[in-house]
């Protein structure tokens, strides 16, 4: 039922009329859980477990070099350059990232899975063009705000939104974890399910819904973090929390720490943590 239309691209179009979406999986080649997940459902779909009614599906796997190399990128993190083609185009990561754009073309919604280098309970992030559907889907933590941050830009999230594609992305949790491998396949039939595309009943959970309201970026070497650090931490107001090349940062809220990065894995400029609040 699924082709493979370019290398690692997969479609299934049905005769039947419906919502025509897009998945993407190894964005970041240390990130399993999404291709994981989209070669489990492919392979279901031929054994008869689902029956896809209407619509039609392409799914994607990122970074296939990278993926390869179970690293986060080979030359430029491909989560940077979409809508950007004048940026890292001696990247081995370049073309690939030009070919994934052209998928976006015709349609409806759209889902990135990803995975955290920390232990971390999952989230789902949305804005406004698909935070309603976001709702039915979400974990315990539902993150919006992304697109208020103009000096990170680049992600499949903001190039899709932007063409009016309502994007997601969902973070299943620590990449070597197990249940990150299941939590990525459930929020897959989810969103396959409240599209329409298959049958497939489940409890609409409570959700938090906390909105990023700032970001931190590495200014030098020599920063380092000044408390233990996990993906969606919370962190009472008053808490020093980095050593930014000598300049103390705290909290002038009470946040929950937002993808904190270990600072000897990125570079200076790079983003180190974003910070987000309750939305009450």
């Amino acid at each position: 039922m699924f082709k493979e239309i370019e290398k690692k691209v997969f479609r299934c179009e049905l005769q039947s009329p419906g919502k025509d979406l897009l998945v993407f999986g190894g964005i970041h080649g240390d990130e399993p859980c999404g291709v994981y997940a989209i070669k489990r459902f492919m392979k279901e779909v031929e054994d008869g477990v689902w029956n896809i009614q209407c619509g039609s599906i392409t799914f994607a796997f990122g970074n296939l070099e990278a993926l390869e190399q179970k690293t986060r990128y080979v030359d430029y993190n491909m989560n940077r350059m979409f809508g950007m083609p004048g940026i890292a185009r001696e990247a081995v990561e370049y073309d690939r990232v030009r070919l994934l754009e052209t998928l976006f073309e015709g349609r409806d919604a759209f889902l990135d899975l990803h995975s955290a280098s920390s232990l971390a309970p999952d989230f789902l992030m949305a804005e406004s063009i698909a935070f309603d559907m976001a709702k039915y889907i979400a974990p315990h933590f539902l993150v919006s705000g992304w697109e208020n941050f103009s000096e990170v830009g680049g992600d499949t999230e903001s190039y899709s939104n932007s063409l009016g594609v309502a994007g997601m992305t969902y973070e299943a949790g620590q990449h070597d974890d197990p249940q990150a491998l299941e939590n990525a396949y459930q929020i897959l039939l989810k969103f396959l399910s409240i599209h329409g595309l298959i049958e497939y009943e489940f409890d609409i959970q409570p959700v938090q819904e906390l909105v990023l309201s700032e970001v931190i970026l590495k200014k030098s070497k020599s920063d380092k973090w000044l408390i233990d650090i996990e993906n969606m931490q919370f962190v009472k107001k008053g808490t020093c929390i980095l050593d930014l090349g000598g300049e103390i940062f705290q909290t002038s809220f009470d946040y929950f720490l937002v993808f904190p990065t270990v600072l000897d894995r990125i570079k200076v400029g790079e983003e180190v943590v974003f910070l987000a609040k309750k939305i009450i």
